[in-house]
């Protein structure tokens, strides 16, 4: 979708030659309290990542870029799955030149490049009224948990130490191993090693040994506060037992814990068999799934893992409308509504509840055995 209005140019590709000035506008908005000289993404290193550089999009006016946007996509497994994730984040425009749909327009570019890219979810960084007027929305893909010092005792002894950036090929290994996880390159970790934030805080990766062999890792925000040390993990990889063991050890070396658990993930139930309590979690952000009927088909191989082989090779897929269903062999689940559909998908937020679901005959179980999907974080690629 190109700019129609009179003496502007794009949405397109950046040059090279533009990335200097296009970087320059994003931190004059998001950053107006450092000089030129500073680099002004720095608490946000993903957006120096070269895939987001390659995908940015632009408007120019006069031969000077006035609106822009970052991109990012990253393939994710989930159980034998393949999906892909593409991330939009860095949306902004120049004061004098708002209000005229360039921020629509380079939305609309971005979808565009997305879908022909196969991507299957976006999810923006940020709220702001134009993301959810094209349908994007907060989830509530995980748990969140709080960990209380002598609550996780036993188990597994393990060591914790500080990954470094000579690490970030091994972050990628125990990365993989994950049954649900984000393809990411070492790149993804070394930026983040490297500058120590993400996402605007300050964040560490903690390595699990156990007997010295690594057996995981934690991912999260840290922070010193009024003499506490807090740590909100985001992202964890690795043997269960393990990881449970290095919460607990955390804890009771006087960290102040929480962590969010992926829907149905093995620690979710490891920490409530050790009387932990859980709050539904939500998104900073807002997610927009693209094409049900893709999705769907894609989903299939996980669809046999919890329902058999015959059922889910006999599953159809429809979008009529506002009204998304999957059909089987005298069987029918129906969901109306796109915010209803999200929430189905991936768990409705803390204060939500999804709604305007239909469940009969061979798929009436479909929901307590499938769904939420156990979405990986998405924190770790935020821009």
């Amino acid at each position: 979708m190109a700019i129609t209005l009179e003496g502007y140019e794009g949405p397109r590709p950046i040059r090279p030659e533009e990335h200097e000035a296009v970087r320059e506008l994003s931190r004059s908005i998001f950053f107006p309290d450092r000089q030129p000289s500073q680099e002004g993404p720095r608490t946000w290193p993903m957006a120096l990542h070269p895939d987001v550089r390659a995908n940015s999009l632009a408007i120019f006016y006069g031969g000077l870029p006035v609106s822009t946007t970052c991109s990012l996509e990253r393939d994710v497994s989930l159980c034998g799955a393949r999906l892909r994730l593409g991330y939009i984040g860095g949306v902004c425009t120049h004061p004098d030149h708002r209000k005229r749909g360039l921020a629509g327009a380079l939305f609309a570019a971005s979808f565009q490049r997305f879908r022909e890219h196969g991507v299957d979810f976006v999810y923006i960084s940020g709220t702001r009224p134009l993301y959810y007027a094209v349908g994007a929305n907060h989830i509530g893909s995980f748990s969140l948990f709080t960990v209380p010092p002598s609550a996780l005792a036993g188990g597994p002894a393990v060591a914790l130490r500080r990954a470094t950036l000579e690490d970030a090929p091994l972050l990628c290994r125990l990365n993989e191993r994950d049954g649900v996880h984000m393809a990411r390159t070492s790149c993804d970790y070394e930026l983040l090693l490297q500058h120590g934030y993400c996402a605007g805080r300050p964040c560490q990766f903690l390595i699990i040994e156990v007997e010295g062999v690594p057996a995981g890792y934690l991912f999260g925000w840290s922070l010193e506060r009024e003499g506490e040390r807090q740590l909100h993990v985001l992202e964890l990889r690795g043997e269960r037992l393990a990881i449970r063991s290095a919460l607990g050890l955390l804890a009771e070396e006087g960290s102040h814990v929480r962590v969010e658990v992926p829907r149905g993930d093995l620690l979710e139930a490891l920490l409530r068999a050790r009387g932990l309590v859980s709050e539904p979690g939500r998104t900073p952000g807002t997610l927009k799934l693209l094409d049900f009927c893709s999705v769907m088909a894609k989903l299939r191989p996980y669809f046999a893992s919890h329902l058999g082989a015959e059922l889910a090779a006999s599953l159809r897929f429809l979008e009529a409308g506002n009204r998304y269903l999957m059909l089987a062999d005298r069987g029918a689940f129906t969901i109306d509504g796109e915010t209803n559909l999200l929430w189905t998908l991936l768990g409705a937020p803390a204060g939500e509840t999804a709604s305007g679901v239909t469940a009969t005959g061979s798929l009436s179980d479909l929901g307590e055995r499938c769904l939420p999907l156990p979405l990986p974080s998405v924190c770790l690629n935020l821009i």
